[in-house]
């Protein structure tokens, strides 16, 4: 079954998306929805079936829940001022920008509270928190134009990416790259946090540029830019991305 919701169901409202089935072998998917209120703030569930039969993507069903209810009243602890007090144009928003959380594990009523648009959990759950075109303060010189994905977990310089989260931050990426161009925008490129900000120079570490930036630009198109870095910001480094070593 299919469930498409209308525009007046689009506000933040809790909610769980389950995906049912898919069979890749056929390319044929079914989709069930479990919903407590609004669709991801206005992801049509046909666009969702699209996106399963994409089976060159190589991906497989995750579990999205939508925490953006819980996140609308969300403040930063440094000025108190509400995280939701500004936002982009769809038109504006051109690329992303990937984070570790820093912390070895992530409980999940955390996700309401995180500084990012989206959130990856250990298992590949996706955590909506705040609606794209928020203006967050959550990648320093890259706010203006970038949606942020915070994925759960300590990263260090050989720490990988589990399967199944790999999996959910593709997801996520996908589905972001999705409701942009549904909205006007066109997001092209994708960055570390390390390239907004010279203080984050682990941000977000080797396994999750390479299984999400890399793989979103052979997959979905979008440029990575290595060298480019903005404000403060510091290129990637060839240990994380192998093309570098070989230019070198």
């Amino acid at each position: 079954m299919i469930l498409r919701p209308q525009p007046s169901q689009w506000q933040p409202n809790p909610g769980v998306v389950t995906f049912a089935k898919q069979a890749l072998a056929t390319r044929e998917v079914q989709v069930g929805l479990v919903m407590g209120g609004a669709f991801l703030g206005g992801m049509a569930a046909a666009a969702m079936v699209a996106y399963l039969r994409e089976a060159s993507l190589g991906l497989y069903p995750v579990e999205v829940i939508d925490v953006q209810a819980k996140a609308a009243n969300a403040k930063y602890k440094n000025s108190g001022n509400l995280k939701r007090r500004s936002f982009r144009e769809w038109e504006e928003l051109e690329g992303i920008t990937l984070h570790q959380v820093g912390v070895r594990r992530v409980g999940r009523a955390a996700y309401s509270g995180m500084t990012a648009h989206v959130g990856v959990h250990h298992d590949g759950t996706i955590y909506w928190i705040h609606p794209l075109t928020t203006r967050l303060a959550a990648s320093d010189a890259l706010n203006r134009d970038t949606v942020a994905i915070e994925v759960a977990g300590l990263f260090g310089s050989d720490t990988p990416l589990p399967a199944a989260q790999a999996n959910g931050l593709r997801w996520a990426i996908r589905l972001i790259q999705q409701q942009v161009a549904e909205n006007g925008g066109n997001i092209r490129y994708i960055y570390g946090h390390r390239q907004g900000a010279g203080d984050r120079p682990f941000g977000p570490q080797k396994a999750i540029w390479q299984g999400g930036a890399l793989w979103a630009e052979e997959k979905l198109g979008i440029l990575t830019r290595p060298h480019y870095t903005r404000g403060t910001g510091r290129p990637i480094t060839a240990a994380w991305d192998p093309r570098l070593a070989e230019v070198a």
